[in-house]
């Protein structure tokens, strides 16, 4: 994203980007499994059609899915997104607090009906 849009793209932009990526980013996800090895999709998968997507896929191409939830308090999301943030290189996407704000709008919790292994991360 950075590469092709810059640090901090307008939300317009964004999204419409983002979704071009991911659509490039599942074409590779595709070609790496077909070859029999394991992938690691780490793309948020911030709501729900989205993971609906995720599993839809897995049962075209054959292959197991398994989500992943990361779990800690919001206050303690936001803290570590925006310590993150400060501490990258020049050139890396920008997450302010505004835009952390923005995108925690955005996010559907799991259902109970999807299944998933729950880590943790803490409160620190």
């Amino acid at each position: 994203m950075v590469a092709l849009h810059g640090v901090n793209p307008p939300d317009a932009l964004f999204r419409d980007q983002a979704a071009r990526i991911e659509t490039l980013i599942w074409e590779h996800t595709w070609r790496v499994l077909r070859t029999g090895v394991d992938v690691v999709h780490e793309g948020g998968f911030w709501t729900r059609a989205s993971r609906d997507d995720a599993r839809r896929r897995a049962r075209e191409w054959g292959v197991e899915c398994r989500l992943y939830a990361l779990r800690c308090p919001v206050e303690v999301a936001r803290r570590r997104t925006l310590a993150r943030t400060a501490g990258m290189p020049e050139g890396t996407l920008e997450i302010s607090g505004p835009t952390f704000d923005l995108l925690l709008q955005r996010f559907e919790p799991l259902g109970p009906d999807e299944p998933c292994s729950v880590v943790e991360t803490g409160g620190l």
